[in-house]
């Protein structure tokens, strides 16, 4: 099988990049960062948690209270529950947001370096693929509406044309694997031949 030149690799090189790092620091926010949410979202999705409040006082103190009663500091996690829970995912959501977070970061790192390429490239096709249906497709309504408003709602039209494009870009790298500048390349190619198959003459060349 005829290997793609020097531009081709490039090429790859620079989706894997691109792709990678988009996930991992997506991944690294929900898994790290904390967000504020609104109290009654996160009762609906933790069934209704014990908040601890301190009694309200007057004055400026007294509207400190209110705002920390009326939200919650949690996990980027939580958030991204929220968005699968509001999306229909009635049972388990916070696990499968756990699960999407871990798909991304270390996916996200691995595709960078070009471990593994083909395996991370379908989990990140996947991870991008839920997050098209949970924020865009249901929690944007993008689909319910014509296509020529998308634009008006322009933070709603960049997510779902980067969601859109992550996935052509994972799937993409599934059929082509890593190209030659990865780790994919260095340590199973060397493999191969190691092994006794013989190089073609792209590979010689």
């Amino acid at each position: 099988m005829k290997k793609c030149g020097f531009r081709c690799c490039v090429f790859l090189l620079l989706a894997r990049v691109v792709l990678g790092s988009g996930l991992f620091f997506v991944g690294w926010h929900q898994v790290t960062g904390e967000v504020e949410l609104p109290t009654q979202d996160v009762k609906l999705l933790e069934g209704d948690p014990a908040v601890s409040t301190e009694p309200s006082t007057a004055g400026e103190d007294g509207d400190k209270q209110v705002k920390a009663e009326a939200v919650l500091k949690r996990s980027g996690v939580t958030e991204s529950a929220l968005h699968l829970y509001k999306a229909g995912v009635d049972e388990g959501a916070l696990v499968l947001a756990w699960i999407l977070a871990l798909l991304a970061l270390i996916g996200g790192a691995l595709l960078v370096v070009g471990l593994l390429t083909r395996v991370w490239a379908l989990g990140s096709a996947i991870v991008l693929g839920t997050m098209l249906w949970a924020l865009s497709i249901e929690g944007g309504a993008m689909f319910d509406q014509s296509p020529f408003l998308w634009a008006a709602n322009t933070p709603s039209f960049a997510l779902l044309y980067m969601q859109m494009l992550g996935i052509i870009v994972g799937l993409g790298l599934l059929g082509s694997g890593p190209g030659r500048i990865s780790l994919d390349h260095l340590l199973f190619a060397r493999t191969e031949h190691e092994g006794g198959s013989p190089a073609s003459d792209d590979e010689v060349h």
